[in-house]
C-alpha cells in the first residue's frame, strides 16, 4: 500500500542544515526547496523514503554570479523507519439492542474516521448461552465509504435469548479496538404464541405456564387477552404466592420467573403481547428468591433448563428440593423445566434462598449431592438408607409424591429428606403425614430397628388405588405392613404392590416397619370393627374384613351372620374364636345353606369375650 505524505517532523530543519554545508563554498543568491515523503506499508511494519531537491541561484567571491542549479540528494542519503501517526476510530454505529425475529435479519455496522487506517475489520459472535462456544468469526471489507456491516438471519437466534459480539479494528500502526455488544430478542404484539398447550375442562387439563418475556403491559387480561373476560367457567389462572394458592384477580399482573396454574377449556391460540427478553449476562445471570416452603417458579428463558444443573452452579444449597411438575396427568419430581413451562420447589429452610439460573447451558449438569431422588435410595429395607415411594392413581391423575423411607442423615422433624403436602387448585388424592405439626406427603425418619408411620388419604371422590415397588426390599427379615384403621385390612407389602381405596372420605393409615416379632406385637386394632365389605355389590365370593381390639392373649368368640332388609336371619357366613388382629374372612354364595336371591342384605358380626360384647352391621348388595 502506497501513501504520500506531505508532513514536516522537527528533524527535517537539521537534514537542510546538512544541505546547506555542501554549498558552504558558495553565496546562495536564491533557492528553492521541494520535499518528497513515500511511505510503504509491507505488513510489518511502514517504511518512509525522502528525497530532497533543491534548486539554487549562487554567487562566489571570486568567480560571481552563476545560472540556476539543482542540487539532488538521493534517497538512501536521507532514509529511517518510522511508524505512521493516525489510528482508526468509530464515529458511529448500529448495534440495536434488541431484534424481533421475522423482520428480515438483524444488521450491524461500525462507521471509522478513515478506512485507510483498517488494516482489519473481524465480526464474531456467539449464543449468549453459550459461553464456552468457539464465535462463529469473519473478516469485514468496507463499502467505500468508511462503513462496515454484516447481517445475521433469524436462524442465528433460534433456541436462545439472544447473542453478544465484537467488531475488532486493526490499524495499519498495529493498535486494535475493539467494540461489544448484546443483542437480545424481542417479541412484537401477537407474533409469539404460548406453545404446547392443553385444552379442556378436567382435572387432568390443568398445567403449570410461564411467560419468558418482560411485557410491555403485563396485566393478566393483556396477557390473555384471547380469553377476555375472565369466567372461571371457561378458563382460570392462579399462582402460589405467600403460602396460598390465588387466583385472578387477587394478583393482577404476569412477572417473568413465576409459574401460574392455567385451565383453559375451549382451544385457543394464546399469543402474547409486545415485549422482550430480559437484559441478562453472565455476570448479571437470573435470580429467583426461593422462600421458606413452597415456591412455584417459572423458566425465565426460551430454553429448557436442568433444575438439578442449577443448584449444583448454586453449590447444592441446603434444604432446597428438586423441581416437582404436573406432566400431563402425572404429578412428580422432573428436573428438567421447558420453555414456557413452570413447577413447584420446596426450601424446607427457615430462611429465604437466593438461587442464580446461570445463561451457559453447558454448565448445567448433574447434581453431586443435596436432596435425595429415588434412583440411589432404591436400597433394600434393611439397608440404613432406602425409600418407598407410594403412589397414588385418582381416575386420570397420579401423584407420585407420597412416600416413606430412613435415611442416616434424616430428622424426625421435617427436613430436606421429605415432601411437604403439595399445593393444588383442584382436588385429588393426596398422601398426608403429620410431624410436629407440618403436613407431609413424604417422610423419611432417621434409619432404625422399627418405626411406625400413621398418615390419611383424602382428596378424591374416586376409587384410589395405592401403589408401591416392592421389588428391591431384598431378602431379609425387615417387614412392612399397611394397616387401613377404618376399613380393618392388613396388607403385607412384600406379599402385594397395590391397594385400592374406596370413596368414603378421609382414610386412616399405619405402616409398620421391623421384625416380624415387632409387627406382630404392634399391629392390634385399636377397636373392633367390621370392615369395607368388597367387592360391593358382590356376586359370588365376599371378602369381609374384621379386627379385634384386645390384649395378645385373649380370645374371642365371633359369629358373622347375613340378614335380609327384615332383620331376619338368612344364613350364617363364620363362626369361630378370633385373638386381637386384623382379619378377612372370604364368604361365597355357593356355601349358603339357603338360596340367596339378589337383594340388599346386612352382615351382622356378634363379638363376645372379655366383658367386650359388641355388634357390628354393614350393608351389602347381591348381584
Amino acid at each position: 500500500m502506497i501513501r504520500s505524505l506531505r508532513t514536516y517532523r522537527p528533524g527535517d530543519i537539521l537534514r537542510l542544515i546538512a544541505l546547506c554545508l555542501l554549498v558552504l563554498m558558495f553565496t546562495v543568491t536564491s533557492a528553492q526547496l521541494s520535499h518528497t515523503k513515500t511511505v510503504l506499508d509491507n505488513g510489518g511494519g511502514s517504511t518512509v523514503s525522502t528525497n530532497w531537491n533543491v534548486t539554487a541561484s549562487i554567487g562566489h567571491p571570486i568567480i560571481g554570479s552563476s545560472n540556476s542549479t539543482d542540487f539532488k540528494i538521493s534517497a538512501g542519503f536521507i532514509k529511517e523507519n518510522f511508524e505512521v501517526i493516525g489510528i482508526a476510530t468509530i464515529t458511529s454505529e448500529v448495534l440495536p439492542d434488541f431484534y424481533e425475529l421475522g423482520t428480515g435479519g438483524l444488521t450491524l455496522s461500525i462507521t471509522v474516521n478513515n478506512e485507510n487506517l483498517v488494516n482489519q475489520m473481524t465480526f464474531a459472535f456467539r449464543k449468549l448461552s453459550s459461553p464456552s462456544d468457539t464465535p462463529s468469526q469473519q473478516t469485514l471489507t468496507s463499502d467505500g465509504s468508511n462503513n462496515y456491516s454484516v447481517t445475521l438471519t433469524d436462524d442465528v437466534f433460534s433456541d436462545d435469548i439472544g447473542i453478544t459480539y465484537s467488531f475488532t479494528i486493526s490499524s495499519v500502526n498495529g493498535a486494535q479496538l475493539e467494540r461489544s455488544n448484546i443483542t437480545y430478542l424481542a417479541v412484537s404484539d401477537g407474533a409469539e404464541p404460548i406453545p404446547g398447550l392443553r385444552f379442556g375442562s378436567a382435572v387432568s387439563d390443568y398445567q403449570i405456564i410461564s411467560v419468558p418475556y418482560e411485557l410491555d403491559n403485563r396485566g393478566v387480561l393483556s396477557v390473555f387477552d384471547e380469553l377476555v373476560p375472565y369466567d372461571n367457567t371457561r378458563w382460570r389462572i392462579f399462582t402460589y404466592s405467600n403460602g396460598q394458592t390465588i387466583e385472578y384477580s387477587t394478583f393482577s399482573n404476569i412477572e417473568v420467573g413465576r409459574g401460574y396454574w392455567l385451565i383453559v377449556a375451549d382451544q385457543t391460540t394464546i399469543s402474547l403481547g409486545a415485549g422482550n427478553l430480559p437484559t441478562l449476562t453472565p455476570s448479571a445471570p437470573f435470580e429467583i428468591t426461593l422462600e421458606p416452603g413452597w415456591n412455584q417458579l417459572g423458566n425465565p428463558f426460551t430454553y429448557s433448563i436442568d433444575w438439578s444443573g442449577v443448584l449444583q452452579q448454586n453449590g447444592n444449597p441446603n434444604g432446597i428440593s428438586d423441581l416437582f411438575q404436573l406432566n400431563g396427568t402425572s404429578l412428580g419430581s422432573n428436573n428438567t423445566l421447558e420453555a414456557f413451562r413452570g413447577g413447584f420447589v420446596e426450601n424446607s429452610t427457615s430462611s429465604a434462598v437466593v438461587v442464580q439460573l446461570p445463561l451457559d447451558r453447558s454448565a448445567i449438569g448433574g447434581r453431586k449431592s443435596g436432596r435425595i431422588s429415588n434412583e440411589p435410595m432404591r436400597n433394600p429395607i434393611d439397608n440404613s438408607q432406602w425409600l418407598v415411594n407410594l403412589t397414588l392413581t385418582d381416575g386420570t391423575l397420579t401423584n407420585q409424591l407420597g412416600g416413606i423411607g430412613m435415611h442416616s442423615d434424616a430428622s424426625l422433624l421435617q427436613d430436606q429428606f421429605d415432601v411437604s403436602l403439595f399445593p393444588v387448585p383442584f382436588e385429588m388424592a393426596k398422601i398426608k403425614f403429620d410431624v410436629g405439626g407440618k403436613n407431609l406427603s413424604r417422610n423419611v425418619v432417621p434409619a432404625s430397628n422399627d418405626h411406625i408411620w400413621e398418615f390419611e388419604i383424602s382428596g378424591s371422590a374416586n376409587v384410589v388405588d395405592l401403589n408401591w415397588d416392592n421389588s428391591y426390599f431384598g431378602n431379609n427379615e425387615m417387614h412392612l405392613v399397611l394397616l387401613d384403621l377404618d376399613a380393618g385390612r392388613r396388607i403385607d407389602m412384600r406379599e402385594d404392590d397395590s391397594y385400592s381405596i374406596s370413596p368414603t372420605g378421609p382414610r386412616n393409615f399405619k405402616i409398620l416397619y421391623g421384625t416380624f416379632e415387632f409387627i406382630e406385637e404392634n399391629a392390634l386394632p385399636a377397636a373392633f370393627g367390621l370392615g369395607d365389605l368388597y367387592p360391593n355389590p358382590f356376586n359370588s365370593e365376599l371378602n369381609i374384613p374384621v379386627t379385634i381390639k384386645g390384649k395378645r392373649e385373649l380370645t374371642f368368640n365371633v359369629d358373622i351372620d347375613m340378614h335380609d332388609l327384615s332383620g331376619r336371619k338368612v344364613t350364617n357366613v363364620w363362626q369361630g374364636e378370633l385373638r386381637p388382629g386384623f382379619y378377612e374372612i372370604k364368604w361365597g354364595r355357593d356355601l349358603s345353606a339357603v338360596q340367596m336371591p339378589p337383594g340388599v342384605y346386612y352382615v351382622v358380626m356378634n363379638v363376645a369375650g372379655d366383658s367386650n360384647d359388641k355388634i357390628l352391621t354393614k350393608k351389602i348388595i347381591i348381584k
